[in-house]
């Protein structure tokens, strides 16, 4: 987890690719449209600071707080993740967004 949250806020937008689960939503086929999505995304968003609330066997619960055009905010979510062939990938999310 904490190293999907740091390659958003440094951009390494191939790791997120890579540690995204393919029956993840926001997963897709074609990674040159996914990754201009995801780098559009870590270049409008500050990374401000991560705080790890709870974890289990298979997910995590987390805030990030962020800021877009100047707005802060925080992002909680409980994250779920598989491992497939020795590799945690992420799977998928209950986001709540905290004003």
């Amino acid at each position: 987890m904490r190293s999907r949250y740091s390659a958003y806020a440094t951009g390494q937008v191939l790791y997120i690719q890579k540690t995204t689960h393919p029956k993840n939503k926001q997963f897709d086929a074609n990674q040159v449209r996914w990754q201009q999505i995801l780098e559009e995304f870590c270049r409008t968003t500050k990374f401000l600071k991560l705080e790890v609330l709870a974890t289990g066997k298979n997910w995590v619960f987390f805030q990030a707080h962020l800021e877009q055009k100047g707005k802060p905010y925080v992002l909680q979510e409980k994250s779920h993740f598989e491992k497939i062939n020795s590799e945690w990938l992420y799977l998928s999310g209950e986001i709540t967004i905290v004003a």
